[in-house]
C-alpha cells in the first residue's frame, strides 16, 4: 500500500510446520565422564588395532570412540529430564504413603534412594543444560536447569534459519537452498586481498622460542587450562574429553602431532 493510503501495516504469516532438517552432528557431553563405564569404553574402543599411520590412526579411533559414547548416552542419559519428573512422582508417593506410616522402615530406605537419584539426575539435567545453553556465568549445583533449558531454547531458535534472500531479492525457505546460498556467498569472498600488513621482526631468541618442540606435559597444561564447557572441536569431542581420557590416549596424539 502506498504510505499515505493507510496507517496500517502488511503483516505475514506463515502458517506451515517447520521444515525436516538433517541429524545434529555429534557432541560430547561432559556428563558422560562420570558413568562408571566411560574410561574402559574409552580404553576398548582406543585399543582397536589398526594399519593406518599417524594422525589417520588418531582420527580413525576418535570415530571409534564416538560411536561408543553415542550409545553410552543412549542407554544410560537420554531422556533425563524425563527420568528426573518419574522420580519426583515416585517420590511424592512415597512421603505421601510414610504420612500415613510414620515409622515404616521400607518407605524410609525407598525414599533416601530416591533422594539420592533425584539428586543424580538433577546435576545430568543442569549439566546437559548448561553446556547447551552456553551460558557461562552459573555454576553447576545451583539448581539453574530452568534457567538453562530456556537459554538453550532461546540459543536453538537463533541458530535456525528458516528463510533466506539472495542478492536477486528471491526468498529462500528450503534447506538445500539456504544452504547452497550460504555457501556461495562465502565462496564469493574468499580470494580477495586484504591489502598490506606490517611484518613483525622477532629476535633470534623469540625465533627460537616460537619453533620450540611442545612436550606432553606441557598439553596436558594446555587442556587443564581450558574450561570444562568450551565449544568442542568440528569432530564435537572437546577438550574436556581429552583431559578425562589422557592417560589413554596420550601416547598416539602426541607422537601423530609431534609433541614429545
Amino acid at each position: 500500500m502506498e504510505p499515505k493510503f493507510s496507517d496500517h501495516s502488511l503483516l505475514k504469516i506463515d502458517l506451515q510446520g517447520r521444515q525436516d532438517h538433517a541429524a545434529r552432528p555429534f557432541r560430547f557431553l561432559n556428563c558422560l565422564v562420570e558413568h562408571e563405564k566411560f574410561l574402559p569404553l574409552v580404553d576398548a574402543n582406543w585399543a582397536t588395532p589398526t594399519h593406518l599411520a599417524f594422525m589417520q590412526r588418531v582420527w580413525t579411533k576418535l570415530k571409534k570412540v564416538k560411536l561408543g559414547l553415542k550409545s553410552l548416552y543412549s542407554e544410560h542419559f537420554q531422556g533425563s529430564t524425563e527420568k528426573l519428573m518419574e522420580i519426583r512422582g515416585k517420590l511424592q508417593v512415597v512421603q505421601e504413603d510414610m504420612g500415613h506410616h510414620l515409622l515404616n522402615d521400607d518407605l524410609i530406605v525407598e525414599e533416601k534412594d530416591l533422594k539420592n537419584q533425584l539428586d543424580k539426575w538433577g546435576k545430568i539435567a543442569e549439566i546437559i543444560y548448561r553446556q547447551k545453553s552456553r551460558v557461562k556465568w552459573l555454576q553447576i549445583g545451583d539448581s539453574n536447569t530452568a534457567y538453562f533449558f530456556a537459554s538453550m531454547k532461546h540459543r536453538y531458535s537463533q541458530n535456525h534459519i528458516t528463510s533466506l534472500t539472495d542478492d536477486y531479492g528471491t526468498q529462500l525457505q528450503h534447506p538445500e537452498a539456504i544452504t547452497a546460498e550460504v555457501v556461495r556467498f562465502y565462496k564469493g569472498l574468499l580470494g580477495h586481498s586484504g591489502g598490506g600488513k606490517p611484518a613483525v621482526n622477532p629476535s633470534i631468541a623469540q625465533q627460537r622460542e616460537l619453533i620450540k618442540l611442545m612436550n606432553s606435559e606441557e598439553v596436558f597444561q594446555a587442556l587443564n587450562d581450558i574450561d570444562s564447557f568450551k565449544a568442542p572441536g568440528c569432530d564435537g569431542l572437546n577438550a574436556y574429553f581429552f583431559l578425562k581420557a589422557w592417560p589413554i590416549v596420550e601416547s598416539e596424539v602426541t607422537s601423530a602431532s609431534g609433541i614429545l
